[in-house]
């Protein structure tokens, strides 16, 4: 009888010993994406510790997984979403369980304004805004002629940007 308390005991403090046990998921997100679209691909990787082994993931029907890449500590998932909604994407393997709530925006609101971390979003020109002159305090494009005035002039350009000339 006392041999099967302590060999109770010792499995209980044996599970309690595993990695990940108490301090919960091992995994931690490397690169999502913030939105998506309807026919969109998307990638989803993923970190664990080394050893760790092959993660397996909960597709809903409105996301199809098209591709992975199970390499050890990084494991890279590739998606394509089917249609608008808010889905979460399940991974669970012996380092641990992750939930990946993403929202799946329609097209019909691809103007809509939204938010990231109390960002404003888009931040360079904002959607429903013409006047950028307060934004933009120089020229980016040049018509034809300016290019050409430009490649006659004795300026040099900078570095990479020669190419372009």
């Amino acid at each position: 009888m006392r041999s099967a308390r302590l060999f109770a005991a010792f499995l209980l403090a044996a599970g309690f010993c595993q990695p990940g046990l108490l301090k919960g998921s091992e995994l931690k997100v490397i690169d999502k994406p913030l939105w998506i679209f309807p026919e969109q691909t998307f990638r989803i990787a993923i970190e664990q510790p080394k050893g760790s082994g092959k993660l397996d993931v909960e597709v809903p029907p409105t996301v199809k997984l098209y591709d992975s890449w199970p390499q050890d500590s990084i494991q890279r998932f590739y998606f394509r979403s089917l249609e608008p909604g808010d889905i979460t994407l399940k991974f669970q393997g012996k380092a641990g369980t992750l939930e990946i709530p993403l929202e799946v925006i329609p097209w019909s609101d691809v103007y809509r304004p939204r938010e990231f971390k109390k960002i404003p979003l888009p931040r360079i020109w904002p959607v429903g805004e013409t006047d950028y002159q307060h934004i933009k305090k120089r020229r980016t494009f040049y018509s034809n002629e300016e290019l050409q005035a430009l490649r006659n002039s004795k300026a040099k350009a900078a570095g990479s940007a020669q190419q372009w000339i």
